[in-house]
């Protein structure tokens, strides 16, 4: 199954950087609805220098992925599915919808292990706050259990929008599987919002042909 992987583009959340609220309602920005119709133009001229065609978007059930993706879905001519597996960790209440300045001032622990995983200095299994889902493989199994799900229907191309969060899950489980990722470590994965993975995957194996990339350079890329 050959997946192009992306997070939601650039919502008010971003600039305010918060974490996500209970209700995931935050709405995209002008720059966000800008990064979508390239992120849309892009994945059209690579369906078609490619000869592929999308078998479903799925997405996570929040505002700013379902934005994205309804975006997407109109201009591809697909309908999208959304699911609860790809929304952001949401293991303890005191964070949701926090800024980071606040949780400078109540939470100054977490933060310092934000600041360590950003910087790639920490490993995310230790985090104080949300150790436990990370750890014990729940969140994991949530984010993969949904791909799964579409590859094991005979899905041939799809496009997955993703949270930060779910977007790391998958990405470190790719990387485990084709590139002896270790098993103890969850680190940073960078993923610019605007920007576009695409993954070759299957469940014992898995080809990551692009990371992290600008619409321009992923609507040229030739697979075949």
């Amino acid at each position: 199954m050959l997946i192009i992987l992306m997070r939601h583009v650039e919502s008010e959340k971003n600039i305010n950087k918060s974490f996500s609220t209970s209700d995931n309602q935050e709405a995209l920005t002008e720059k966000g609805y800008e990064q979508i119709e390239n992120i849309s133009n892009a994945i059209l001229t690579f369906l078609g220098k490619n000869k592929l065609k999308i078998d479903n978007i799925i997405c996570a059930n929040s505002n700013r992925a379902l934005s994205s993706g309804r975006h997407l879905a109109k201009k591809l001519n697909v309908d999208i599915k959304c699911c609860n597996n790809f929304l952001s960790i949401t293991s303890d209440e005191n964070l949701k919808g926090k800024t980071e300045k606040e949780l400078n001032k109540t939470n100054p622990t977490f933060m310092k292990e934000l600041k360590l995983y950003r910087d790639g200095l920490f490993n995310a299994y230790n985090y104080s706050t949300v150790a436990k889902v990370l750890k014990d493989g729940t969140y994991e199994k949530q984010v993969m259990s949904k791909i799964n799900e579409y590859y094991e229907k005979g899905n041939h191309v799809v496009v997955m929008i993703m949270h930060h969060s779910s977007l790391t899950a998958a990405l470190i489980n790719f990387a485990r599987i084709g590139y002896s990722y270790p098993k103890d470590f969850y680190g940073k994965i960078d993923a610019d919002l605007g920007n576009l993975f695409l993954i070759d995957y299957n469940k014992s194996d898995c080809n990551i042909l692009c990371s992290n990339e600008v619409p321009q350079l992923f609507s040229e890329l030739k697979i075949f």
